[in-house]
This record gives structure tokens, sequence and C-alpha cells, in this order.
């Protein structure tokens, strides 16, 4: 969990939000449907930023669900701070019917109150026919919206496999969406690209310098956390790397950036890892972790939501991926990445807890690997060189 006073930030220092809701009145608004957290928010941007230019003069609402947690890293505090949305409608996600039935109806209510003339229906594949069929009902039917734009595209043959039975490689999720808004063509921008105000950026350095790292400083991101454990390598393994890398450079420091939820994890690596690595984790917002990560020669930790926004700022990747999902879709934008990933026979279980292979996908990279391509990404990284894919 970041920081989550994001999006009051971003309200208060977009006077074009203002223009736009008052231009909503008569015109109508746009709205997007697009849940999740950060991770889920950061592939959304190339589409949420075509979306905003198709309708500059338009007001734009996020129709999301709530945090799981308080103060967790939203879809909503990302787009807000990226000025890509001017208003957000949340529902609560209550496991009682009769709470599932009240809040549906309340937020609908709100849905209407707001006009929305458009919708951009950008949920997470794959979507199953009834709940494609449900959200009709509920978005056409209870909230009154005719045209609603990406419905049928959001289906999708669950887990597609290749011909020698491990899971299909499959477009990038930002890539997908950024179709789905375009109606089938693939315009340029596909990548995320996060913008960092000035104030962003003033702030990290504050927070390095308060900690005593210098300007001249080789900053590594490191991430060892996520929210599924099937997704984690091992944190003794991060220590081993973490060690061996700062070995390599005198000038070398680890910072450890992540949500306040993963404090305790990052605090171990970074104590064990030694005097230059540094725990930041929960520490900052999420446009001022943007910022840090800018800061960084190297993103080095698992499929999450830091990576991808490590990516959305221009940082090369070293990810370690499991083997649950279809490779491709999650990977991070842009150039300059290194995945690592294992098929083994039980690929695409989707478990986001692994007990009984002991997470044998993830515990098959070895630390030696990954130490050989943080040094190769390292050195082209000061070259401006651009290692591969892998």
């Amino acid at each position: 969990m970041y920081k989550a006073h994001d999006i009051h930030e971003a309200a208060a220092s977009e006077q074009a939000h203002v223009a736009r809701a008052n231009q909503g009145q008569t015109s109508g608004t746009i709205g997007v449907y697009r849940i999740g957290q950060l991770g889920d928010a950061v592939v959304a941007m190339p589409a949420m930023t075509l979306i905003r230019s198709q309708h500059a003069q338009e007001r734009i609402v996020l129709i999301t669900d709530e945090p799981p947690h308080p103060g967790a890293a939203t879809t909503a505090s990302v787009l807000a701070a990226a000025g890509l949305v001017d208003d957000v409608i949340t529902y609560a996600t209550a496991a009682a019917r009769y709470h599932r039935l009240t809040n549906a109806l309340s937020t609908a209510a709100r849905i209407r109150a707001s006009r929305v003339r458009r919708l951009y229906y950008l949920a997470p594949q794959p979507r199953a026919a009834r709940q494609i069929w449900r959200d009709w009902v509920y978005f056409r039917i209870v909230c009154g919206i005719a045209n609603i734009v990406g419905l049928r595209d959001a289906w999708a043959r669950w887990l597609p496999m290749s011909q020698s039975g491990t899971p299909a490689r499959l477009e990038p999720e930002a890539s997908r969406l950024l179709r789905v808004v375009n109606k089938g063509e693939m315009p340029l921008g596909a990548s995320p690209t996060m913008p960092l105000p000035t104030h962003a950026r003033m702030a990290a350095e504050r927070l390095l310098t308060a900690e005593g790292i210098g300007n001249d400083a080789r900053l590594i991101a490191i991430s060892p956390g996520s929210k599924m454990l099937a997704k984690r390598w091992p944190l003794a393994r991060y220590v081993e790397v973490g060690r061996a890398i700062l070995a390599m450079d005198p000038n070398v420091h680890l910072i450890a950036v992540a949500g306040a939820d993963e404090y305790e994890l990052c605090q171990e690596l970074a104590s064990q890892c030694g005097a230059r690595a540094t725990n930041l984790a929960g520490r900052t917002t999420i446009i001022e972790s943007a910022a840090l990560l800018a800061r960084c020669a190297l993103y080095l930790g698992n499929d999450t939501g830091t990576m991808h926004l490590a990516a959305a700022v221009g940082t090369p990747c070293l990810a370690l991926f499991s083997a649950r999902d279809n490779p491709g879709k999650w990977e991070p934008g842009g150039h300059g990445h290194v995945i690592l990933r294992r098929d083994v026979e039980c690929s695409g279980c989707m478990l986001e807890t692994c007990e009984r292979e002991r997470m044998r996908c993830l515990t098959e990279i070895s630390v030696d690997e990954v130490i050989y391509h943080a040094s190769v990404q390292l050195a082209a990284t000061s070259t401006n060189n651009k290692p591969g894919h892998v």
C-alpha cells in the first residue's frame, strides 16, 4: 500500500479538470470501467491517454472497485495522479447478497447522475460470458448508458495454450486495451508512460538526501514482494543477489520500493544486505515512487505493480515471473527489460498460493542467473545499450 493522497493532489493541480467538468454539464460525460490496483492502472494508461485525446473537452469519470485495504495503490489514484480522469465513482465489493444489491443500486444512481453518455469497458481479460451479460444488463439497463465500447472484447478463452501444451504468448494488456479503445486498430504509444511533475522529483530527491544517499549513487530498485505468494521469488535469494550486486560496485545503492504492507519484508531484505541498502517501502506517494524509480539504473523484482511503474518511467526491469499465467500479457512495456520465466508441467495453474509444487517455476530460476543478467543490464545502462529479452 502506497500513500493514498495522490488523487487529491492531482485534482488540486489540474485546472483543466474544472473546465471539463463544467463542459460536462451540457455535453455529457465519458465513463471508463477499469478495476484493479497499481499494475492494472499503469497498463491502462495508453488507452486512457487515447480516450482523453478523443474527448479533450469532456469530463471523464472512472468507475472502479474500492481498494482491498485502506491506503492501497488503486486504479483511481494512479490515473488521477496522471491527470487522465476528472472524477471517480467507486463501489464496494461486499460479500453479503443484500449489501451487493444496495451497493449496485447506489453506484448506478451516481452513474446516472453523472450523465454518462458513453462507457469504455476496460475490464481485464478473460471475462466469462455470464459476467459480460451481467455487466451489459447493469450498465445498459440499470445505469442507462446507451453506448458501451469494448464489452465483447473482454471475452476470451480461459488460459489459451500453445501447440506444445504450455500457456501461449499473448499480446501485452496495454496493447489490447489500446485496440479496444481504437476499434481494433493499433495506434502508436502502446507502452505506458508516467508523467513526473517537478514536485514529485523534488520529493524523491529530498527523501534520498535524508537517507544519506548522494546524487552520485547508482540506484537499483528492488521489490521482493507481491500480493500473490505464488509470484514471490524467495527472499533469501534476493538477499544473495543484493549482496553480490553491492560487491560489484561501491557506488551502487539498493532501495526497496514497495507499499507499506511490504515494509517488514523489505526491512528484512535491507538489513541483511547491509549499509548500502535502504528500505523506502510505504514512505512515498505513487507519483513519488515513480520519481524514485526514474532515478534508478535498474528495477529488480517480481511481477508487481511496482515493476510496471518502473517501466512506465523508462527504467530497465529485471523481472522474475512465475508461470501461473500466460507469458507476454503482464510483461513490462518499453525496451531494455529482461524477463526470467520457467515453464513447468503445471504452468498456467493461475494459483495465488502454490503449496504442492512449492513454486517450482520460480525456484528453478537460480541466483547465479539473476546476478549474471543484473550485471549485463547494469553494464548496458552505463553505455546506453539495451539488453534483449530472454
